[in-house]
């Protein structure tokens, strides 16, 4: 991985969003701090150390990869059609398709995944906050480490760009399921919509070769989850 100007930016708000949920932790009650301990020292922290050693050993373990804000040219849109995403066009479209969810989400009062509830803060918006920056540690976790160490591994042993994303994929977006079965272990639909979140999540990073039209979606749907505009969270609602 070579680095990306405006990777620093990456690199910036997710120390930021680590530093939120560890203020919250110090006012949170002990099932919350025990909520926040995962996100944080499981997910977030783990993210960044392969991030690192992805971006500053990449000659030398070749297995290791991460998606973040990298070089749209690198991205499957630019091999398949010559276009890039630069990633300010990446950040509006985002908000477009974010505006575009909230729209779903207040009409028919569902969301794509579920979110996690915190009680933190008096008011709402402190929560939702929280609540929408563990959706991006998620992203981080699950899209931007396991699915591109995945698809590296595969490209290595298959050398096919095509074959690498769609294997990858499907092992991700089940490892994904499977995390969230612990919450929707009995709903079907529900897990139906989590794979679905997932294949759109990898596909938009597989294409752009970033995390920032996923993030603003993911943190838009926890946000407003938390906020009340949802009681429950199906995306098969939302997207059919």
């Amino acid at each position: 991985m070579e680095f990306y100007p405006q990777k620093s930016f990456y690199i910036i708000y997710i120390f930021a969003i680590i530093g939120l949920l560890s203020y919250g932790w110090l006012g949170a009650p002990a099932n919350v701090q025990n909520i926040i301990i995962f996100y944080v020292i499981f997910l977030g922290l783990p993210s960044l150390f392969i991030f690192f050693i992805d971006l500053f050993t990449a000659k030398k373990f070749e297995q290791i990869d991460t998606i973040t804000i990298d070089n749209p040219e690198d991205g499957s849109l630019d091999e398949i059609t010559g276009i890039t995403l630069p990633p300010q066009n990446q950040l509006i479209t985002g908000i477009i398709l974010a505006g575009l969810l909230a729209l779903q989400i207040m009409r028919t009062g569902l969301g794509i995944v579920s979110a996690p509830q915190f009680t933190v803060f008096e008011g709402n918006f402190g929560n939702s906050l929280l609540s929408g920056s563990v959706g991006i540690i998620e992203n981080l976790f699950f899209f931007g480490v396991i699915y591109a160490i995945l698809r590296a591994n595969i490209i290595n042993i298959t050398g096919n760009r095509l074959a690498a994303f769609i294997i990858a994929m499907a092992i991700g977006t089940a490892i994904f399921v499977g995390y969230h079965t612990f919450r929707y272990a009995s709903s079907e639909i529900a897990l139906v919509s989590v794979a679905l979140f997932a294949i759109l999540s990898i596909t938009l990073a597989e294409f752009t070769n970033s995390l920032i039209i996923a993030d603003i979606l993911h943190f838009t749907n926890n946000f407003l989850i938390t906020s009340g505009f949802a009681a429950g969270a199906v995306a098969v609602s939302i997207l059919f």
